[in-house]
């Protein structure tokens, strides 16, 4: 069995993704979530599907101290990183934002957007942006 304590071994997990893994435990608060989703330039109807949460109860909740269920807030982060990756990617949230509201032949001729319901769906978008990143359009 290799020792992975020993010199030479590197964690492929850095500090940054336990602090995330700490906040998805934790929750994310509606209110910062609610920021989070103001800067994105999605809809709260979009966030509300892709975090499986009725649109009124989530307006609901924003006026009271509420946090998202653990999901939810993993939901967020990955969808956050993706937003940021997807911003170096293609230059700039414009761009990205008409990227993601744009149906996609490489993701079967649906907008990146909609698969943003699934943890899947997060990694095929991540893929697809990868491939973009290196030159791979088809």
């Amino acid at each position: 069995m290799i020792d992975f304590s020993q010199e030479g071994y590197a964690s492929f997990a850095t500090a940054e993704d336990f602090e995330l893994v700490a906040l998805s435990r934790s929750g994310i608060k509606i209110k910062d979530f609610l920021a989070i989703a103001d800067e994105s330039g999605f809809s709260l109807e979009d966030w509300a599907k892709w975090l499986h949460i009725d649109l009124s109860e989530l307006v609901l909740q924003s006026t009271e101290e509420h946090f998202l269920e653990p999901h939810q807030s993993e939901r967020v982060l990955d969808i956050n990183r993706l937003l940021y990756f997807g911003t170096i990617v293609l230059g700039n949230a414009n761009m990205l934002l008409k990227w993601f509201n744009h149906v996609s032949m490489p993701l079967g001729s649906v907008t990146p957007k909609s698969l943003l319901d699934t943890t899947f769906g997060i990694d095929i978008v991540h893929n697809e942006l990868g491939r973009i990143q290196h030159g791979v359009l088809a």
